[in-house]
């Protein structure tokens, strides 16, 4: 499963015909696991972070548990608006096909210049993985 060891290690990789990637082996990437894409901005490029959902997941429940038993509104918004944050900076979910794949969401390609066919470089992070577009 994505992330259940440590991610480490630097590998080019390419975005498919299809708007696809392949995640790299040192990920652990199987079938139907399921990710989260974080859209960042590094050195004026945009750049995904990959991280697995469960995490989230657990963590935007124990908010929603935390929101639900408030004793007080202050207390109610305050959880609601920690969940509300968590959801707006992670963009898309996406599911591992067979061959190691995800689909890339269609906001990069919209409203960046990504293209499919283009060279990408995968950096693991420790619990997630960066996806940069290679520079030329």
């Amino acid at each position: 499963m994505f992330g259940d060891k440590i991610i480490i290690g630097n590998v080019k990789g390419k975005i498919d015909e299809k708007g696809r990637i392949k995640l790299p082996s040192f990920t652990n990437a199987e079938e139907n696991d399921e990710l989260i894409i974080e859209k960042i901005t590094e050195e004026d490029e945009i750049t995904l972070k990959i991280h697995i959902y469960k995490k989230y997941f657990e963590i935007i429940k124990r908010f929603q548990n935390l929101r639900d038993n408030a004793t007080s509104t202050d207390e109610f918004i305050k959880y609601d608006s920690e969940i509300e944050k968590i959801c707006t900076f992670l963009k898309h979910q996406a599911n591992v096909d067979k061959q190691r794949r995800i689909q890339l969401p269609k906001f990069l390609f919209e409203n960046s210049n990504w293209k499919n066919g283009e060279e990408v470089e995968f950096i693991g992070l420790g619990s997630s993985l960066l996806i940069k577009k290679q520079k030329k």
